[in-house]
């Protein structure tokens, strides 16, 4: 898919025009093992392929980066919860799939929390990674791979 690239200020200005939109936020599950059982040749490889299905399950018009580590954003353009939620399923639903990683095969998984950020005409890094942050402790803590928390 051939996205439109986007330089730092273009991003803030896109966040506070879809500030009132749904953000998927997700991590790796099991990055930390991947690395230090197999190597981080293999870890390389599972965020190449965790970064392919989220790009895979998003559209166009959505905005999607990485905020570090193994954690990544998907600034959809979805004002329904459940549109959101449909598309976290859609990037979780391929977790346990495996890459061949030199001869031995990784399970990749993903988990995701949904929020939205209120951002009063005012964009902070910060308040963008602590929110998506929080949204992923949710989700681990739930148990589950997908969840909301506004």
């Amino acid at each position: 898919m051939s996205r439109k690239r986007t330089d730092l200020s273009e991003l803030y200005q896109i966040l506070k025009e879809r500030s009132d939109n749904y953000i998927i936020c997700a991590d790796m599950i099991g990055l930390m093992e991947i690395n230090e059982k197999i190597g981080r040749n293999a870890g390389d490889k599972a965020i190449a392929e965790a970064v392919r299905r989220m790009d895979e399950a998003s559209t166009e018009d959505m905005l999607f980066f990485r905020i570090g580590g193994d954690a990544f954003v998907i600034v959809t353009n979805y004002t329904s919860a459940d549109d959101a939620v449909k598309l976290a399923e859609k990037i979780v639903s391929q977790n346990g799939n495996t890459i061949d990683c030199d001869g031995v095969e990784v399970s990749v998984g993903l988990r995701t929390g949904i929020t939205k950020i209120s951002l009063n005409n005012t964009v902070r890094y910060a308040e963008l990674f602590n929110r998506c942050m929080e949204s992923i402790d949710f989700t681990r803590n739930s148990g589950k791979n997908v969840s909301i928390k506004l």
